[in-house]
């Protein structure tokens, strides 16, 4: 069963997230995993954020690791939204869309 998660960091610690993200993120390795997607309380750049669907392993090494951290916050979705509706309704940050 997998275990949909978003993980919300804040921004000057992406480095320290993608060394946690090494462990359990096959996709990009870990070390593109946070970063890209930059989040925004006041217009200003200030968490980045990923979402994933965990696997009972993967959960615990997320839950063990990076969970822990005081610069990030691992929230479960149990509702079927979507993420944006979800960072937004926890009032985390608001996300703004951006050009690449």
């Amino acid at each position: 069963m997998l275990t949909r998660l978003l993980i919300i960091v804040e921004l000057r610690y992406v480095a320290e997230a993608n060394r946690y993200a090494e462990t359990w993120d096959p996709d990009t390795g870990g070390h593109e995993t946070f970063g890209d997607l930059k989040l925004s309380k006041s217009g200003s750049d200030t968490h980045s954020a990923c979402c994933t669907s965990a696997s009972p392993e993967m959960y615990e090494m997320i839950m063990g690791g990076i969970a822990k951290e005081r610069w990030a916050e691992v929230v479960e979705i149990r509702e079927e939204k979507p993420v944006r509706e979800e960072i937004e309704s926890r009032a985390l940050v608001k996300v703004e869309a951006r050009e690449r």
